[in-house]
């Protein structure tokens, strides 16, 4: 069986409308808190600080490390708010790792040291370590200072289906390369989250560089991508800023795609429209065996070519081709309990991806008919057109979203869609329950299915001898 095309897949992009956080210098809380405490213990104490000068030095130092402190945290937050808008940042937050809060720990328990047990050496200890402290934040701002981030998603993408995402970071600086940036992304749906991540070591002034991740989403349905974070901890790792970079998109997955056995092609109800001519011979090289080949289980024994099988030993059978101005209706009972078993919830899945790939058949064999999909399940919902590559990206972009319920106006989609009939047409209803209900003509309220036109049903336990997919 040849291999089935991967559908497209849409990507809309929405502004971001998350709320910017309020940043929080923690390193100007920390020299203001120093500062205030020289003083503090200075009038209380003045007996411990001996020498001349230590009248001017202590009270002038705490004065300097407040204002040191005040000054970090207006410039900060100055700084922040105007590159936010010229950066195009969305949001900014502060991080502590774990290895900082225990460095910060180290800091307090020096000062701390340095005031109750009259050790001046602590003091200066606890300075040469607060000076890193506060010179890692303000090279972290210059690492994001002019940061950008761009995401770029395939067109194509499926449920069970690996593909990459490009993630490219610009470097606006004139004069300063920016080391060690990670760029955080992440995907969210209803039933899964995943958050990938690339590190970019080094981009230098006036670049950019591409790094991709690979994902294969399990699940069909509605993903939301972003928004992109760009971290950085250079060159000490002791505080970590985040910015928010870029919109928000949304990725329609479609259903995964599997395959049609045999039975499909030939069950009896389908047979009707099948030409009973071999395909016409159109060139030189479409000779006999090209219009013929072995016997598989599951094919009509009528159309065995007995001459070919009397001469290679070996059964042979006619190829047929479907009518191609027949037109197809397809409609799918997506029904589910109120509180549905994992096996429930797998048959609605298997039940979509029959559908989608049912669809997809006819698209690629379709000459000038018509396809209409109708699904009940939580809403009804309809599509109609004529058949072919452009009815593929609607049709599975309906059945990537759809949501399985219970199925309360299926009699009235079999009968809206049967009132619109024209011309020959195949008619199948695919449903998620068993065959001792489906073929009863019972439906979740209690009424039956309207079966005036043939209608053929193919109900949970019988999708295997009619689908299946690749891995399988």
């Amino acid at each position: 069986m040849s291999q089935l095309p991967r559908p497209n897949s849409k990507v809309s992009t929405r502004s971001s409308t998350l709320r910017r956080s309020r940043p929080f210098p923690w390193w100007g809380l920390v020299l203001m808190v120093v500062g205030a405490g020289l003083i503090v213990i200075y009038n209380q104490r003045p007996s411990l600080w001996a020498g001349p000068w230590a009248k001017a030095i202590y009270p002038g130092l705490g004065s300097l490390l407040i204002l040191w402190g005040l000054w970090t945290i207006a410039h900060d937050v100055g700084q922040v708010r105007s590159r936010s808008s010229r950066d195009g940042w969305t949001g900014y937050h502060v991080r502590m790792p774990a290895e900082a809060a225990v460095f910060l720990g180290i800091m307090i328990v020096l000062f701390l040291g340095a005031l109750l047990g009259k050790a001046n050496m602590l003091v200066l200890v606890f300075g040469l370590l607060a000076g890193p402290f506060v010179l890692n934040g303000s090279i972290t701002l210059t690492m994001l200072r002019k940061t950008r981030c761009h995401r770029v998603v395939p067109e194509r993408a499926s449920a069970g289906d690996v593909f990459s995402v490009d993630l490219t970071l610009y470097n606006g600086k004139r004069w300063f390369a920016s080391w060690m940036m990670e760029v955080h992304d992440s995907l969210r749906s209803a039933r899964e989250h995943l958050q990938p991540a690339i590190l970019f070591t080094r981009v230098p002034p006036k670049s950019q560089r591409t790094g991709s991740y690979q994902l294969r989403l399990a699940y069909r349905g509605l993903y939301e991508l972003g928004p992109l974070q760009v971290s950085s901890r250079f060159p000490m790792g002791m505080m970590e800023r985040v910015v928010d970079v870029g919109d928000v998109q949304q990725l329609i997955v479609y259903p995964q795609v599997g395959h049609l056995t045999t039975l499909w092609h030939h069950s009896s109800s389908f047979n009707n429209e099948l030409v009973t001519q071999p395909r016409s011979r159109k060139g030189a090289f479409d000779d006999e065996f090209h219009q013929l080949r072995e016997y598989r289980r599951g094919d009509n024994p009528r159309a065995i070519h007995w001459r070919t099988t009397a001469r290679r030993n070996t059964l042979m059978v006619r190829e047929f081709h479907q009518n191609r101005d027949q037109d197809l209706q397809l409609i799918v009972d997506l029904y589910l309990p109120d509180r549905p078993t994992p096996q429930e919830l797998a048959r609605v899945e298997t039940a979509v991806s029959f559908a989608a790939t049912v669809c997809l058949e006819h698209c690629r064999q379709a000459g000038e008919s018509r396809l209409s999909l109708g699904v009940s399940g939580r809403t009804e919902q309809e599509w109609q057109g004529l058949a072919g590559a452009l009815a593929i990206d609607p049709v599975l972009e309906l059945l990537g979203l759809v949501e399985a319920g219970p199925a309360m106006g299926l009699n009235h989609l079999c009968d809206s869609l049967e009132s619109r009939l024209e011309g020959p047409t195949r008619r199948v209803l695919i449903s998620t329950r068993g065959s001792a209900v489906t073929p009863a003509a019972k439906s979740s309220n209690g009424a039956g299915l309207h079966a005036a036109a043939p209608l053929q049903v193919i109900a949970a336990d019988q999708f295997a001898e009619y689908f299946f997919m690749a891995d399988e």
